[in-house]
């Protein structure tokens, strides 16, 4: 089962949602890498929030033509997940 769950949203990010919805008896693994707000950026160390903005009608033709360059790689790779924030947020947060 090859699947794909491509997410831009508004609201917080469930990390351990799409962990679990990745599983797959078939595959050894799964990998997660989870960017989160900080509190500092080159030369500032005041940063409180990031905005994020996306334009939806280019970003998720740009995500699927990834994903399906990273099956023509990985022929046996099981399900991907790609979420990412738009909108404000805070330190912390899962962007």
């Amino acid at each position: 089962m090859h699947d794909l769950k491509l997410v831009l949203t508004e609201h917080s990010l469930q990390v351990g949602e799409a962990y679990d919805w990745a599983l797959l008896p078939s595959c050894g693994a799964v990998v997660v890498f989870s960017g989160t707000v900080r509190d500092h950026s080159d030369g500032r160390t005041d940063v409180r929030t990031l905005t994020y903005e996306a334009y939806e009608e280019e970003v998720v033709p740009k995500c699927v033509a990834i994903v399906d360059e990273m099956r023509r790689q990985w022929s046996d790779l099981g399900r991907v997940a790609l979420l990412h924030r738009i909108g404000d947020l805070q330190l912390t947060e899962s962007s």
